[in-house]
């Protein structure tokens, strides 16, 4: 944590990072994530008023007073910015997302977890590195001179030695 504290007090807070609200909560909380919200980026209604590029472009996003930060859970952060959606950027959002099929994604993620067990993750070198792979059961890094000599054979031939 002494780093994070640092990192914070040293960039967004120029108080003491502890009087920032939900602080203590922050701290003691070890099971979500928590994030450092400028109050200046919404209204009090929840409504859009600055982004975070037009806070650092006016001298309002670091070094500012506790009082204008807040610790949020990162969900709570992200629904607070959802719901304050321009509605431009509403518009858009949806026409991008328009005809998109979105699986679950936890599903999503063990298949693709399990698929990328299941694989090897290497680059044999092409069509030879996959034959030689195959007949030694090891690629060229794990024994280089064996590797030379088997590819000029290949290279010379048009097929490995043991064809």
């Amino acid at each position: 944590m002494f780093s994070i504290k640092k990192c914070l007090s040293r960039h967004f807070c120029k108080d003491d990072i502890s009087l920032i609200e939900n602080y203590e909560e922050a701290i003691s909380d070890t099971e979500n994530q928590w994030c450092l919200h400028h109050r200046l980026e919404l209204t009090l209604n929840g409504e859009f008023a600055h982004t975070a590029e037009e806070l650092i472009r006016l001298g309002m996003y670091y070094n500012r007073p506790y009082f204008e930060l807040i610790f949020l859970k990162a969900s709570d952060h992200t629904s607070l910015h959802n719901k304050a959606m321009s509605p431009e950027r509403l518009e858009k959002f949806k026409k991008v997302n328009v005809g998109r099929k979105r699986p679950d994604m936890i599903e999503f993620n063990h298949k693709m977890n399990a698929t990328r067990r299941n694989k090897p993750r290497k680059n044999y070198g092409g069509e030879f590195g996959i034959k030689y792979y195959n007949h030694y059961g090891y690629s060229r890094s794990q024994n280089s001179k064996q590797y030379a000599k088997e590819w000029a054979y290949w290279k010379f031939h048009g097929k490995c030695r043991w064809e």
